[in-house]
């Protein structure tokens, strides 16, 4: 009777184990390869609204980090305005994003000053350790003005050597 306690005792140690090891099911404390600073290399954001006519917002050469998030996987600031991300499947190893639903960002365009742009889609894809695109798609004005865009980014050269 004994050796069969022991048996089960070692098969109960052994499915702890496993259990730990696999996360017991939580997120990953392992960065994201997204994760660091970026700068656009090319990319714009372009609206049109009935009043105004079309406005372009150049996004070259802007910044914006990538972090890990604690509301979401993954949180975007980009001219100071956060914007929470979810990794595809919440999988650390994951090399693309989607921006949750509901979320603003306010931009300056010029003529027009500040706009609050309401988001439909933002989705990152890492192309390369080093190299990140993404497409956004939003309204702008209430829901008066369409928006989208799109940039191709470089991971700055102090985070060159992260990324997996």
């Amino acid at each position: 009777m004994k050796k069969s306690s022991n048996i089960v005792a070692g098969f109960v140690a052994a499915a702890l184990a496993l259990a730990i090891g696999a996360g017991c099911g939580g997120k990953s404390d392992q960065p994201s390869k997204l994760i660091g600073s970026w700068t656009a290399a090319s990319g714009s954001l372009t609206g049109t609204c009935p009043v105004f006519g079309m406005f372009t917002q150049d996004l070259t050469g802007g910044a914006f980090t990538i972090e890990k998030g604690t509301m979401s996987d993954l949180l975007l600031t980009f001219n100071g305005c956060p914007v929470k991300f979810d990794l595809e499947g919440h999988s650390t190893s994951a090399t693309s994003a989607t921006a949750q639903a509901g979320q603003m960002c306010t931009f300056n365009v010029p003529p027009l000053g500040s706009v609050s742009v309401s988001i439909t889609s933002w989705a990152l894809q890492l192309t390369d350790d080093q190299t990140l695109t993404m497409t956004v798609s939003g309204s702008a004005l209430g829901a008066t003005c369409p928006v989208s865009g799109s940039a191709t980014a470089i991971r700055s050269a102090v985070d060159a050597g992260a990324g997996g």
